[in-house]
């Protein structure tokens, strides 16, 4: 996958059911960036989500994320 993904909510606790990973419950979020998946890595799928913007509440965020779906821990 490489998409831009802009997500909008109530709470990051909501996307769970999305994401597969928990998330504590937050002031409304908005986010915007880049995500790239590799699904087929051979130690988990890696999903980067680079050089993203947004808020939580009234507080910025910006950066980038990587997420590996390995076994028996995610990273």
């Amino acid at each position: 996958l490489d998409l831009r993904l802009k997500l909008a909510g109530t709470s990051l606790g909501n996307l769970y059911p999305l994401t597969g990973v928990p998330l504590p419950a937050s002031p409304p979020y908005t986010t915007d960036g880049h995500l790239i998946a590799n699904l087929r890595q051979s130690d988990g799928a890696t999903f980067h989500y680079e050089a993203f913007n947004g808020t939580i509440g009234s507080s910025d965020i910006h950066g980038d994320l990587t997420y590996v779906a390995s076994q028996p821990r995610p990273k």
